[in-house]
């Protein structure tokens, strides 16, 4: 009996053999978009065989990036910004010439491995939507898929390593989020936390009482 040749994450277009289900050549093949289709090997992987995924729209979007070299020249304002996007958070992270590297390469910001090819990108990401930029859910984490999505820019002020917290009954929010929630001024808490006062004070204690009355209480 004739031995199978091993084709375990043999690349195929965009399918990646996963594993032979039996004879006759079947494997079980894994599309770009994490479908799993079922094919005989022996005709994906001729040269002039038109078996490259499983036929979803992921794969046409991503065909049609390599085509346009990351939608550079899409007539298409979407596919446009999220090139955009890809390129900006690259050099970000590795071009010491970038006006914000200091905050993302200089402190250890990278991109994953798969990201580096804008295919990746735009398969587990999409398109960028309309008023949506490219945010970090760990501002001190890597852009990865488990750790990017398309943030509006308010989501995206809340990110920053500027952003103050505070945390009151075990739970940490931004203290603008604080302020609108207990009906305080957000310039007062934020001078409260500066001048030194505990969270919880800072945020619940009556607006009339000074700085400088809580100073004089502490000494």
């Amino acid at each position: 009996m004739p031995l199978i040749r091993n084709r375990e994450g043999q690349r195929f277009g965009f399918l990646t053999a996963i594993r032979c289900i039996g004879v006759g050549g079947f494997w079980e093949l894994q599309c770009i978009c994490g479908t799993t289709i079922v094919r005989r090997i022996y005709g994906i992987d001729r040269p002039n065989s038109t078996i490259r995924s499983c036929g979803c729209k992921k794969h046409e979007l991503i065909s049609r990036a390599r085509l346009i070299h990351g939608f550079t020249l899409s007539n298409d304002a979407a596919e446009r910004r999220t090139y955009r996007s890809w390129s900006s958070m690259r050099n970000r992270c590795y071009s010491p010439n970038d006006k914000d590297y200091k905050n993302y390469g200089g402190r250890g910001i990278t991109v994953c491995d798969r990201w580096q090819d804008f295919r990746c990108f735009v398969a587990d990401l999409g398109l960028r939507p309309k008023g949506m930029s490219l945010g970090r859910i760990n501002n001190d984490g890597p852009y990865s898929p488990e750790n990017c999505r398309w943030e509006h820019n308010h989501q995206q002020n809340y990110n920053k390593r500027t952003t103050s917290y505070a945390t009151l009954n075990g739970i940490r929010r931004t203290v603008r989020e604080w302020s609108k929630q207990l009906c305080v001024s957000y310039g007062m808490v934020q001078q409260r936390l500066r001048a030194g006062w505990p969270e919880e004070v800072a945020l619940l204690s009556p607006s009339d009482r000074s700085i400088k009355r809580y100073k004089r209480s502490l000494q």
